[in-house]
C-alpha cells in the first residue's frame, strides 16, 4: 500500500481518488477511493483508506468553500476527518467525532494551509456539521 505524508498527497491524489459529480447548486462533489493508500501525519499516526471509501470533502460553509477548496492543500486533512467521523458513526463512539473535529485544524496546518484559515475551517466545519445533524442532513 502506498504511503504519503499529508503535504505530498495532493500531488498524488489522482492515483487514488475519483470525483463523483453531484447535481444541484447546493450539492458538492464527492470523492471515492479506487486505489488503497495510507496517510501519515507528523505525529506518525497512520490512516488507511481502502477502495470504496467515499468522502464528502468536508462540511464547509458556503462562505469558506472558495477560500479552502476540498481539492486544494487541505485534501488529506478532510479525508482523515471524514474517516474519523465515519468511524464515530459506525461504532457509536461519538468522542471519535470530537477528536476528528479537533484534529482537522492540526492536519490542515500539516497540509500547508495558512494557520488562520485552518482555525476558521476547523471551527466552521464543526459548527456546520452540528447544524446539518440538527436538521437531519447528517447522521
Amino acid at each position: 500500500m502506498t504511503k504519503y505524508n499529508l503535504k505530498d498527497f495532493r500531488a498524488n491524489s489522482h492515483k487514488h481518488l475519483a470525483v463523483i459529480i453531484t447535481k444541484g447548486w447546493m450539492k458538492r462533489n464527492k470523492y471515492a477511493v479506487y486505489s488503497p493508500f495510507t496517510l501519515i501525519d507528523e505525529d506518525g499516526y497512520e490512516f488507511h483508506f481502502d477502495a470504496g471509501f467515499i468522502s464528502d470533502g468536508g462540511t464547509l460553509p458556503v462562505w469558506l468553500a472558495p477560500i479552502l477548496r476540498y481539492n486544494g492543500k487541505g485534501m488529506a486533512a478532510f479525508l482523515i476527518h471524514d474517516k474519523q467521523c465515519n468511524r464515530a458513526e459506525e461504532s457509536g463512539m461519538f468522542a471519535i467525532r470530537a477528536i476528528g473535529d479537533a484534529d482537522l485544524r492540526r492536519h490542515l496546518i500539516q497540509c500547508g494551509v495558512n494557520k488562520t484559515i485552518a482555525k476558521w475551517a476547523g471551527s466552521a466545519v464543526k459548527k456546520r456539521g452540528e447544524y446539518l445533524r440538527a436538521i437531519g442532513e447528517l447522521k
